[in-house]
């Protein structure tokens, strides 16, 4: 299991390169991963692997979040689309603002909020590293009632 961890933290780390972005909206402008700086990659590959455990929880909320993405991929045997997270941290790195494109519905959106403001990532953030991360998280999906 942690391989798997391992391979998807490194490939959502260099998609998470490639979308850092200013956090003055007037100027905003993505980074090429191959262009930020290792620290800010490190950063950003640390975010996307606690923020994919928090989601990956058996709390409810979790749950219900996966249950709900699951409910909406395209075919049963195809992955769900990845979520797509501006994520803004303090210099404490507590997650301060999050940003997603809207659920169909109130509830997952609710429950992505509840699973990710307030709670404190690894690390601190570089203190030059640009805001918001831009981060993809792949969820697997939430396990069948039964299978509990």
């Amino acid at each position: 299991m942690s391989g798997a961890v391992s391979r998807r933290s490194r490939w959502l780390a260099a998609f998470v390169g490639l979308g850092l972005a200013s956090s003055i909206p007037a100027t905003a402008q993505t980074v090429p991963a191959e262009a930020a700086p290792a620290d800010w990659v490190r950063y950003a590959a640390g975010a996307t692997a606690a923020i994919s455990q928090w989601l990956q929880a058996d709390d409810e909320a979790a749950l219900r979040l996966r249950a709900y993405l699951d409910a909406a991929r395209t075919a049963p045997d195809q992955p769900g689309a990845p979520l797509l997270l501006k994520v803004w941290v303090d210099p404490d790195s507590r997650v301060t603002r999050l940003e997603f494109a809207p659920f169909e519905h109130p509830e997952p959106g609710a429950d992505l909020r509840g699973l990710i403001l307030g709670r404190q990532l690894p690390g601190s953030p570089p203190r030059d590293m640009r805001l918001p991360l831009r981060i993809a998280v792949q969820l697997e999906p939430a396990p069948v009632q039964g299978n509990l």
